[in-house]
């Protein structure tokens, strides 16, 4: 399965203004307005409600309003999204809370990650095989040695700035992206790596996971001991992303 981002708002655009919404629409606004963590409090007049992730909790005519449409067509809609197990729908203290099926499937920021690692790694391979029938030699964009014209320049780690905002890109939630390569290219330094591109790029994607996770560690000069629990999986590959 793939992804795309969108990000919240997208469907108050003043392009989409005073249009009502298909039922793709509404799907898309329900995913949208779910909590994405569990024990989010809703306070209502009748009791307050807690929901979980992928659940929201709207009245029909405040849906009716969102999606201009009438509030019969909206208690329909549900009914069908139902039926589809696309939703469930449950009563509590009086007002109707939706559950988004397979909300971590639509809503998991690991699998975009990771998905934007392969595309990477695709493109990588698929320049790299172009060369080949080419005929070009395989080097950096740029053999500067004194690191002009690089996004970062260490003495092992050599990014230009399109793989450097690919990277940033892909690991989001790495806090300093410079301070982890350089915690890397120090260790690096010392083990001089065949394949010095994927085994960073398998570092920095463990990294992004343990800040996902919950599991915040600064960058520091990493111990042998580190390494080889952070790369205790790691299948090696070639520095443009293809298995050797």
């Amino acid at each position: 399965m793939s992804f795309y981002l969108m990000h919240r708002g997208w469907m108050d655009n003043p392009a989409f203004r005073n249009e009502p919404y298909n039922r793709r629409d509404a799907f898309c606004w329900l995913i949208e307005h779910a909590a994405f963590r569990d024990g989010v409090t809703v306070p209502l007049p009748m009791g307050d409600i807690t929901l979980n992730r992928g659940q929201l909790t709207y009245s029909t005519r405040y849906l009716a309003q969102a999606w201009r449409w009438t509030e019969p067509r909206v208690r329909r809609c549900l009914k069908l999204f139902q039926s589809r197990s696309m939703i469930e729908l449950e009563t509590d203290a009086g007002q109707t809370v939706i559950t988004i099926c397979k909300y971590d499937d639509y809503q998991d920021a690991k699998r975009v990650i990771d998905a934007a690692i392969d595309a990477a790694a695709t493109q990588d391979r698929r320049s790299s095989d172009a060369n080949k029938k080419e005929g070009k030699p395989l080097k950096p964009l740029n053999d500067d040695v004194n690191g002009a014209g690089y996004a970062f320049a260490g003495k092992i780690i050599r990014l230009n700035q399109a793989d450097f905002n690919r990277w940033e890109e892909a690991y989001q939630s790495i806090p300093d992206l410079k301070a982890e390569l350089t915690a890397l290219d120090d260790y690096f330094h010392t083990q001089n790596p065949k394949n010095w591109f994927a085994a960073v790029s398998g570092a920095l994607k463990k990294r992004n996971n343990q800040y996902l996770d919950g599991k915040k560690q600064p960058a520091h000069k990493m111990t042998d001991a580190e390494y080889n629990r952070l790369h205790s999986d790691l299948v090696t590959s070639n520095p443009m992303g293809g298995a050797q």
